[in-house]
């Protein structure tokens, strides 16, 4: 069962539903519902164990029931958001460094790390500029653009073979 820090409930923000007599709290998640959302957040979205986790009595109708309801499909997107954005950015974050470091980690795995690095803090080149070799379709270019195009292409490719080979020295 989770915590009412975990849940985000206290004395102050929960008030009894006029219609239903439950008690809610400020985001309007009853408590087992809002146990619903922490179990399916945890357990990476299997709704009938989330719900099975919060008690509910006949958990395989009740999961899908949740699921079916716009506040609790909310808050699971929120809990989820919220997490990603704190613990699991983190560690994220030292994931990638620690496979970028580590002199065991094969050089390529180290260049794909350090390349989503690089793009994912908005510093990579937009792959549009990058593999771009025309602004013409190709149904509108001459033969001549054609064969360029193309001799550019296969210059790329050998560029990225060269590097390929340094890299496996290197390591």
């Amino acid at each position: 069962m989770a915590n009412d820090k975990t849940l985000g409930l206290s004395a102050r923000n929960i008030e009894k539903d006029r219609q239903t007599g439950r008690f809610v709290g400020s985001n309007g998640l009853t408590e087992n519902q809002s146990q619903f959302v922490e179990a399916h957040v945890a357990n990476g979205g299997h709704a009938q164990k989330a719900a099975e986790t919060a008690g509910y009595a006949n958990p395989h109708v009740e999961g899908w029931r949740l699921m079916n309801l716009p506040h609790v499909r909310a808050a699971i997107w929120e809990r989820r958001d919220r997490l990603i954005k704190t613990d699991l950015g983190s560690l994220g974050v030292k994931t990638i460094s620690d496979l970028m470091l580590s002199e065991d980690t094969p050089a390529h795995v180290r260049f794909q790390a350090a390349r989503f690095a690089v793009e994912i803090a908005g510093h990579g080149v937009p792959k549009e500029s990058a593999y771009s070799l025309s602004d013409k379709p190709a149904g509108e270019m001459s033969l001549d653009e054609l064969h360029q195009v193309i001799r550019k292409g296969h210059e790329a490719i050998a560029s990225m073979k060269i590097v390929e080979v340094k890299a496996e020295v290197s390591a």
